[in-house]
């Protein structure tokens, strides 16, 4: 198609493990490229992907959609004004119930992974978007609750910048009955991201409603548009290549967290200084 056409864009909706490959191959020819999440199933193959599309000043976006919801962008805007004063503590959860046993997501060689692949990079953008990058990171694999080859269910202790510690609950299997998927304490108070409606909580007053249900198709089109923006008009992109990376990196410091049994550094640049990655 990049060949035989003149395209200005495409969207790489396939499973993940085709990513790298899909992306270099449009990047190559001059086309912008909005990938989704999670980039690739191996940290080298996000580093070649960034790099390339540095080369060839050509734009490339992961599909990090939960920035484009209004919810989160308020309650952003919210934390970095001091309204919960200093940042004590957060808890980010993405736990639904899901048959995972006839999904393209729940084969390693495809998906890259269990759970903390597919939802961690969610995860991970929203800790960084609101608070800042990740420090260190420690994740456990819980019980296994459905006869899977990846971990279905999965707890991260993460530090954000400035030593704010919180956990990340990702699961399959478990339903907690959570309104809320971020939770924000501060000194003065809590923000609350729910699927319903997001709260702030201040001490000592009547909390403050605001940004209504998410919208997962609305959150899209936002993009798309920014994207397009991008691509059209020049306009800067939403998420910096480093902030992409470092996002890439949270989750594959966590899978070595698990397999070590220990807590892990984040030092993206040393990993870096490791290059180049081969084809």
């Amino acid at each position: 198609m990049a060949k035989r056409e003149s395209l200005d864009a495409v969207s790489i909706c396939t499973p993940t493990c085709s990513h790298d490959s899909v992306a270099a191959s449009f990047l190559r020819h001059g086309v912008a490229v909005l990938c989704e999440i999670p980039l690739t199933i191996d940290l080298g193959a996000a580093f070649r992907i960034v790099d390339l599309a540095g080369s060839r000043r050509t734009v490339f976006a992961p599909a990090t959609r939960f920035r484009f919801v209004p919810a989160v962008k308020q309650a952003r805007d919210m934390i970095a004004a001091g309204e919960i004063g200093q940042i004590l503590n957060f808890r980010v959860e993405f736990a639904r119930y899901r048959n995972m046993l006839m999904s393209w997501k729940s084969l390693p060689e495809v998906g890259g992974g269990g759970v903390l692949r597919d939802q961690g990079g969610n995860a991970f953008d929203l800790i960084h978007y609101l608070i800042g990058p990740l420090e260190r990171v420690r994740a456990i694999r819980l019980r296994q609750a459905q006869p899977l080859d990846v971990e279905d269910s999965a707890l991260v202790l993460a530090t954000a910048r400035g030593g704010v510690l919180g956990e990340v609950f990702l699961s399959w299997s478990a339903e907690t009955g959570s309104h809320n998927y971020v939770t924000v304490c501060g000194t003065k108070g809590t923000v609350e991201i729910g699927w319903q409606g997001s709260a702030l909580k201040r001490h000592g007053k009547e909390p403050h409603q605001f940004g209504g249900p998410f919208q997962k198709l609305d959150a899209y089109q936002r993009m798309v548009k920014a994207f397009l923006a991008c691509v059209q008009g020049g306009q800067p992109l939403w998420i910096t290549a480093d902030e992409a990376l470092e996002t890439a990196f949270a989750v594959e410091m966590a899978y070595h967290s698990m397999r070590q049994d220990a807590t892990v550094e984040m030092d993206i640049k040393r990993e870096r200084s490791r290059g180049p990655f081969p084809a």
